[in-house]
């Protein structure tokens, strides 16, 4: 169990990205378009994935 623990919290910053990014392209959709909320959320996973690698790398 710890052993997969370590294993998320190591691409955890770039599973945030990658998931902000999948939000962002899902709001390409026609019935996502006018959602601000939805773009919001995309950014905010980013940026967290971004301070998390970041406190990953630091931390090395």
């Amino acid at each position: 169990m710890s052993n997969i623990r370590s294993r998320i919290r190591e691409f955890l910053g770039m599973l945030l990205v990658v998931a902000g990014v999948t939000v962002l392209a899902l709001t390409r959709t026609p019935v996502l378009e006018p959602a601000n909320g939805v773009l919001v959320g995309g950014l905010l996973l980013i940026v967290a994935g971004v301070v998390v690698e970041i406190k990953m790398i630091k931390s090395l």
